[in-house]
Parts: C-alpha cells; sequence; structure tokens
C-alpha cells in the first residue's frame, strides 16, 4: 500500500505543476496590458497615481484578476502613508483589495507574496510570515519572494534566519 502511494505521488505532484503553469493571471490582454503598464510606472515612483489608475483599470476590466488586486491592496496602503491619505478608510480598502486577491487565487506565488508584503504594514506579523513562506512553497525561484521574505525575516528580529533565506 505505502509502495503504491509513493509511486502515485510523482504523477500527481506532475500535474500540479502543469496546472501552475499553465494557468494565466487573466484571459484579458487589455487588462494584462494596463496591469504591466502600471507595474512599469511603479518600478519609478510607488506613488504614481497613474500607476495606481492603470492596475484599477485591469481590475475593472477583469474583476477576476487577483494579481491586480493584490498589487491594488499593497499600493493603496503605501500611498495611505506616504501621501497622507484618510487612513482608516485606505485601510478598509486595501485589507478589501487583499482579501479579493488571495480568495480569488491563494494558490499564486504573486499573490502570496503581496499578501507577504502587506500585512507587516498592518502589523500582522503571523500572517505575513505565513503568505511570505508560502509565495516560495508555491514557487522556489521567485526571488521577490525569497528576497521579501529574508527582508520580513529581518524585520521580525530573525535576522540570521533572514541571512539562510
Amino acid at each position: 500500500m505505502v509502495e503504491a502511494i509513493a509511486a502515485a505521488v510523482p504523477g500527481q505532484l506532475r500535474k500540479v505543476q502543469i496546472e501552475r503553469a499553465r494557468r494565466k493571471p487573466t484571459d484579458s490582454p487589455t487588462a494584462y496590458d494596463y496591469a504591466l503598464r502600471g507595474e512599469w510606472l511603479l518600478r519609478a515612483d510607488w506613488n504614481d497615481p497613474e500607476a495606481f489608475a492603470m492596475l484599477g483599470k485591469a481590475a475593472e476590466i477583469d474583476p477576476q484578476y487577483a494579481h491586480a488586486h493584490a498589487r491594488l491592496g499593497v499600493i493603496h496602503y503605501n500611498r495611505a502613508l506616504s501621501l497622507g491619505n484618510a487612513f482608516d478608510e485606505a485601510s478598509l480598502t486595501s485589507q478589501s483589495y487583499m482579501g479579493r486577491a488571495l480568495a480569488l487565487d491563494e494558490d499564486d506565488s504573486f499573490v502570496q507574496r503581496q499578501a507577504g508584503t502587506f500585512y507587516p504594514l498592518m502589523g500582522q506579523h503571523d500572517p505575513a510570515k505565513y503568505h511570505s513562506e508560502r509565495a516560495i512553497a508555491l514557487n522556489p525561484n521567485n526571488v521577490e519572494a525569497i528576497i521579501g521574505h529574508a527582508l520580513l525575516l529581518a524585520f521580525l528580529g530573525y535576522r540570521k534566519a533572514g541571512l539562510d533565506v
């Protein structure tokens, strides 16, 4: 019995890997284009209102686009912190975006990585650590997730563990 289970595991893992590789963040090329343009603008300025608008447009075009919702959650909260927006309202809106993203696709490394970035901002360290670890488990080659996890561990006071990531 144990041998049969052990023999079946590699095949099942392969199916999961293939399914994950085939999964697209969105079926809408227009939503994807808006998200890519928003991401590009974010590289230069985290507070770029046009980047925020483009990601919002991506989520509007495809309400099932988990990547856009996850990124909007982090950006909305960062904008509240840095621009002095109404903090309580921004917090609720950010949590709504992030909750939606996780509900849409909890098995996506990008979404988990964004949650790992988001929850420390909210002062929620246990969920941050969980999502950060999950991002790496889902995609061990996600460099941003690995770096983010190391930084999170250092922030939480686990500097040695952060260096070992």
